[in-house]
């Protein structure tokens, strides 16, 4: 057991000693589901699998409103500008940076954002397909799967919350992108003071859609938990309607890894979504556009924040994301513990586990870079910590 999963474990004990003696405790945990994520028909979707060219068309999609027509707009206002003069550090705020001299941005629109509209894609896709992928494999080991957790609020009052939530996150951007920006971009008007013309409107709309869809695929990542839930209650079920004896899973569990296997896949594809969002909010912070960045302004203003939510978003997607798999593993543990098995269990295949170790290695030194300067001690420091398997 490493220390993420002992992390895990120990929060995982606490909650559940916390529900066998003070029942409000449960209600209160499980809120959230309840309270957010509604009761929805996406279990009876047709997508029973991930098509690489439903992947690829999104990404095209993406490519196509995010780079194609903003380059298409900025060229009619005569602001798309060339490659060959650059990017430089420091550049006033009065000087306008033309839309291909914007290199943080410009990697945003070719890869990052349309990459992570399609591993979002993905990661609804493998989840809506839960329901046929693993419950069918699920029933046939005997282990049985039922979703009983009612939803507190109706899918009409979320999609209210959801609306109001993007709304007030893009006036705050607006605001960033009209006032605090550091510089003067391809996107604003004539001045800072002057109103935004028609492709600065339409950037702003493309980031509402964007930002709808980081949300809607936030809110989805809630229902991780609640199949967590559901995977948990299945397992204790099995293991009390059988014997030591019967119990395959006590002893061998690669059977158990394979009947899993959609809900693993599935984490995967959050972590991936998670690692990209984590890429473009540092990119988007080193453009400028919404102030405070130290690396190309010279100025301090609102760096120790940036690199406080850097650290803070390091945490959530290292460990957060990951938190259904824990609760899955710790009540297999605690099953194989009652039956005298002392191991704790990854549930994962082989290929699941190395992906995810990639994409933490990424992100250890991506944010190693962003935020202390260079990869060195600490990318040495956090690994050791890790340790082992993730």
């Amino acid at each position: 057991m490493n220390t993420k999963q002992f992390i895990s474990s120990l929060i995982f004990h606490g909650a559940d000693l916390g529900v066998s003696r003070i029942p409000l405790i449960g209600p209160v945990i499980s809120a959230p589901l309840r309270l957010i994520f509604p009761e929805m028909a996406y279990e009876r979707t047709k997508f029973n699998r991930i098509e690489p060219r439903v992947l690829l068309s999104v990404y095209i999609a993406g490519l196509v409103i995010c780079f194609v027509l903003q380059a298409f707009l900025a060229f009619q206002r005569g602001v798309l500008g060339s490659i060959s003069n650059g990017f430089m550090p420091g550049l006033p705020r009065t000087e306008r940076i033309m839309f291909l001299q914007d290199p943080f941005n410009l990697l945003n629109y070719l890869i990052i954002v349309p990459l992570y509209l399609a591993v979002g894609t993905g990661f609804a896709i493998s989840l809506f397909s839960l329901q046929h992928r693993l419950v069918p494999e699920a029933e046939t080991a005997r282990i049985p799967l039922k979703h009983d957790l009612k939803p507190y609020l109706s899918g009409t009052a979320v999609t209210v919350c959801f609306v109001l939530l993007v709304i007030f996150m893009q006036a705050g951007y607006a605001v960033d992108v009209t006032e605090k920006s550091n510089h003067f971009f391809w996107f604003h008007g004539e001045t800072f003071e002057a109103k935004l013309q028609f492709n600065g409107y339409v950037y702003l709309l493309i980031n509402a859609f964007l930002c709808g869809f980081v949300v809607l695929i936030a809110l989805l990542h809630l229902e991780m938990f609640r199949w967590a839930r559901t995977i948990s209650l299945g397992l204790r079920s099995y293991a009390e309607d059988l014997s030591d004896r019967e119990n395959v899973f006590l002893h061998k569990g690669d059977k158990l890894k394979e009947i899993l296997r959609p809900f693993t896949e599935t984490a995967i594809w959050s972590k991936a979504f998670a690692m990209l969002l984590a890429l473009n909010i540092f990119t988007w912070q080193m453009s400028g556009v919404s102030g405070g960045s130290e690396q190309l302004t010279g100025t301090a203003e609102n760096t120790w924040f940036f690199r406080f939510v850097a650290v803070l978003y390091l945490i959530i997607v290292l460990w957060l994301v990951s938190l259904p798999r824990y609760r899955v593993q710790y009540a297999l543990f605690k099953m194989r513990q009652a039956k005298g098995v002392h191991e704790y269990y990854d549930i994962r295949m082989p290929w699941t586990i190395g992906w995810s170790a990639f994409i933490d290695l990424i992100l250890l030194m991506f944010f190693s870079i962003a935020i202390f300067g260079s990869i060195g001690d600490f990318g040495n420091l956090i690994m050791s910590i890790i340790g082992g398997e993730n």
